[in-house]
């Protein structure tokens, strides 16, 4: 059996001892991730699950979520699959916000107090209270030592001069320092306390890591770090190397359960491809990250060309997220962004595989070529709409001009005669509308022109049954009205055309 030697430290509270199987099911269950501290027998210090080897890396690309496939719009209420990156399983950060509205005041007092707290334990100035309640031998046992820090009348010259963001961000430098300090003092802080901290123990998992480069890494860092008060910063990056089926990272200074929707569309004409390319799909942040799924046609990497790439709010937001929404300055909104939605990321992308040094020149005869195509095909269509109205008046007047005569015999050998020409000419209709060609270029007029083929078709058919008296006068005119409105309405479209 398994030996339980591990001890987890989940929140506010550590439980075991575990073996590595049973947290690892934890894991699974959500119940604990990567990001969360690990101790047993023998170790100095707790430290992240994630820089033990036996529980393996925080982050998976098995985790992304389904492929998003082209022209083919999802449900806003689409989920996408997300990650945690932190170790806080407590409420989203976003409940912080009501509690901390992120000025220089309530940043330096929530220090102050923390500081002043910790600093009164480990300088003993609060022993006799603690001997009153018991809790004395508690506290000595953690080891607090003094935090060595300047002279009030240093600290208060220096609160003067320091902007809120430039002492967070001096914070998340030493947080590595600070941290030891911050756990053991974690379980006295209240709730929202614990949530603001938690983006100053944000660690970008190893996986993630390398597959972004530097600035990318330092970017998602300020993004992260970013005053809610002033902005609500997003940032997105492509996966590299995945230019022919992409996926994308999202962070953000945002709260847990903010969905962000991502949408793909090809610029106009920058694309090897016949008619414009979308796509779009919903993130739902989890402690400021999340990752799409792949973008890709039903044949698999996406058409070479140039894409642009939006992150913009998504509806049906929680109510804490909607509320910080709402409060945020509203920016001019791009085309493509609905209208009272903040937009948060566009970029430009070269997407379906790496750009071909002659793919400029490539992409201007395919364009060339494709309007050569498109033409032909609309002068096709056009005439085979000529041929099917042909067809459909030449049968209808051979079918009431038979219907007068009173010879049902010879009316019925001369119909029998005529079936048999109508039949070879519609097969050759048929298969010229089975080209795939007309689909693709023309797919509306298309559309249009075989389901008139068919309505034709069906009115030949009750045309014939009414010969043998098995049919229905009142079906053919009907039929025959439908025929002649769809034919006036098609070559209204074709007008516009």
């Amino acid at each position: 059996m398994e030996e339980k030697n591990w001890f987890l430290y989940i929140t506010d509270h550590h439980e075991g001892p575990f073996s590595i199987a049973e947290i690892k099911q934890k894991m699974k269950q959500g119940a604990a991730d990567s990001h969360c501290y690990v101790w047993k027998e023998g170790m100095e210090d707790w430290i992240m699950m994630n820089e033990v080897s036996d529980f393996g890396s925080g982050l998976s690309d098995s985790a992304a979520a389904k492929p998003i496939f082209i022209n083919q719009p999802q449900s806003s209420k689409a989920k996408s699959t997300t990650y945690k990156a932190l170790g806080l399983s407590g409420k989203a950060s976003t409940t912080s916000y009501k509690w901390y509205k992120s000025t220089k005041f309530f940043f330096i007092l929530m220090l102050l107090c923390f500081a002043g707290v910790y600093q009164s334990l480990a300088k003993g100035y609060l022993d006799v209270i603690l001997s009153a309640t018991g809790q004395i031998k508690k506290v000595k046992d953690l080891g607090l030592k003094p935090i060595p820090i300047p002279e009030v009348s240093e600290l208060k010259a220096i609160a003067g001069k320091v902007k809120i963001e430039d002492l967070e961000k001096e914070v998340a430098k030493h947080w590595n320092e600070i941290n030891p300090y911050y756990l053991k003092i974690q379980p006295y802080l209240p709730e929202q306390a614990k949530v603001y901290f938690s983006k100053f123990t944000f660690k970008i998992p190893d996986d993630l890591k390398a597959k972004l480069n530097a600035n990318q890494i330092e970017t998602l860092k300020d993004a992260v770090l970013a005053n809610i008060s002033t902005e609500a910063r997003v940032v997105s990056f492509m996966v590299l190397g995945d230019e022919a089926t992409p996926s994308f990272y999202v962070g953000s200074n945002l709260g847990n359960q903010t969905k962000i929707k991502i949408t793909l569309r090809s610029k106009e004409n920058s694309v090897l491809a016949i008619d414009p390319i979308y796509a779009e799909t919903v993130v739902t942040l989890q402690d400021h990250l999340g990752i799409s799924g792949k973008f890709m046609s039903q044949q698999g990497p996406l058409p070479l060309g140039e894409y642009l790439v939006m992150a913009y709010e998504d509806d049906g937001q929680v109510p804490e997220v909607a509320a910080v929404l709402q409060k945020l300055p509203k920016k001019s909104t791009p085309n493509g962004v609905p209208a009272g939605k903040v937009a948060f990321v566009v970029d430009s992308y070269f997407l379906g595989g790496r750009r071909d040094p002659l793919f400029s020149e490539t992409l201007q005869r395919y364009n060339e070529e494709k309007v050569k195509a498109k033409e032909s095909t609309m002068h096709d269509l056009s005439q085979t709409l000529i041929t099917v109205e042909s067809l459909a008046n030449e049968s209808a007047t051979k079918f009431f001009e038979l219907m007068k005569t009173k010879k049902l015999k010879s009316s019925k050998m001369k119909w029998n005669a005529y079936h048999g020409q109508y039949s070879k000419i519609n097969t050759q209709i048929k298969e010229l509308l089975g080209k795939e060609i007309y689909g693709k270029y023309e797919p509306v007029l298309y559309k249009k022109i075989l389901d008139i083929f068919l309505m034709a078709e069906n009115l030949h058919k009750l045309e014939n049954d009414y010969i043998i008296q098995t049919g229905d006068l009142g079906e053919i005119q009907k039929e025959a009205s439908k025929i002649s409105d769809s034919i006036n309405s098609i070559k209204g479209f074709l007008e516009k055309k």
